[in-house]
């Protein structure tokens, strides 16, 4: 079951080297199948997004009511695979529409204003944002496919800022991917073109234009101010994690339930829209085969492949590597780069979004069923 929790974190308390958040304050009769976004309202109400349900609601966690926002379709108003919700300037959401290949806007008062599709200047592709400022400007990594054959190095991937009606945008940091994985074994095999746990910088934007760039090779954490000013934090020590068997599988599975399978488009989706992936594919013959052809790291990174967070506060949230089915840890930088504390989120719970004084985790039991919680 997956549950969307609502945890108090009680900033007031002293700091330590680890909290523990507590249980939940309350919970949501709502049902979801892959919440794949949260992003807290003024109002205190939230909007998630459910993947798998096509589904995009605004939940009350004092009246546990939800309401829907559009519905699952192609049309001006529609969404299909709402994959990402990414706070907007003026208290608007974009949300990422990966079913139909186009983002939407949705307004304050929780109606999609319009729908339009991901332009990138300079760039034949769109590319989907990760971050929006207040000011409106998008932030994205160009990614190594896009500049193939461009005599451009592979390793250091452009961090880019830009406004879609601007005629170019204006590199922010170089992000140092994955090591590139070599030849399969099998050719003819699906495979995910990437080294699975190779070590990788991330990043986050705040909506005053602070960029965050946590730096994978000795784990530090650098933030550029929005006029490009930087400041570089300590190194963090860290102990590598061995890639288990079982590592392997869980990482394939959860990156095949994470993906979509794409087509040429129909009367009902468009070119380069995706479909969730068939549960033939998940089947774990299935899993253990595509897990057999691609390329994995020996130990795990300092911090997993979990997009960081913002909070509110402008503190830093990074996701560190852990064991498989080991309680979540988050580590918390200040503004300047320095690692303040660490949360552990309770056992089976996985950070869904941070609020003001409040943090969002999805939570799923064994069963598999869903429910949504705070």
């Amino acid at each position: 079951m997956i549950s969307l929790l609502l945890l108090s974190f009680l900033s007031e308390q002293p700091a330590e080297p680890l909290r523990h958040l507590a249980g939940p304050d309350r919970a949501l009769p709502a049902q979801f199948n892959q919440i794949r976004g949260v992003v807290e309202r003024p109002d205190g109400t939230v909007l998630v997004a459910d993947r798998l349900a096509e589904a995009v609601v605004i939940a009350d966690f004092v009246t546990g009511r939800t309401r829907p926002v559009g519905r699952a379709g192609g049309g001006p108003a529609e969404y299909r695979l709402p994959s990402g919700l990414v706070p907007y300037a003026g208290d608007s959401v974009l949300l990422i529409d990966e079913g139909n290949n186009r983002l939407a806007l949705i307004a304050p008062d929780g109606t999609i204003r319009r729908t339009f599709a991901a332009v990138t200047p300079g760039i034949e592709v769109g590319l989907f944002p990760r971050a929006v400022d207040q000011a409106g400007r998008y932030y994205a990594v160009v990614p190594a496919w896009v500049r193939f054959g461009q005599g451009l190095q592979r390793d250091s991937l452009p961090l880019i800022r830009y406004r879609p009606s601007a005629r170019r945008s204006e590199r922010v940091a170089w992000i140092h991917p994955a090591p590139e994985p070599g030849d399969p074994p099998h050719r003819d095999r699906p495979r995910f073109p990437m080294t699975v746990f190779g070590a990788a910088d991330a990043w986050a934007v705040g909506p005053d234009g602070r960029v965050a760039v946590v730096r994978a090779h000795d784990y530090h954490v650098e933030w550029i101010d929005a006029a490009g000013a930087g400041t570089t934090g300590p190194p963090v020590a860290w102990t590598p994690l061995p890639v288990t068997r079982e590592d392997q599988l869980d990482a394939i599975r959860t990156l095949l339930m994470n993906s979509g399978v794409g087509g040429k488009g129909n009367a009902d989706r468009p070119p380069g829209g995706l479909e969730a992936t068939p549960a033939d594919m998940l089947a774990d013959k299935a899993v253990a085969e595509v897990a057999d052809n691609m390329a994995f790291a020996r130990t795990k990174p300092a911090f997993s492949d979990t997009a960081p967070r913002i909070a509110p506060d402008g503190m830093l949230w990074v996701a560190r590597s852990g064991r498989l089915a080991a309680p979540s840890r988050w580590d918390v930088f200040d503004r300047s780069g320095r690692l303040v504390f660490a949360v552990e989120l309770p056992k089976g719970r996985r950070l869904g979004g941070l609020g003001r004084g409040a943090v969002y985790l999805v939570a799923v039991d064994t069963d598999g069923n869903e429910t949504l919680e705070h």
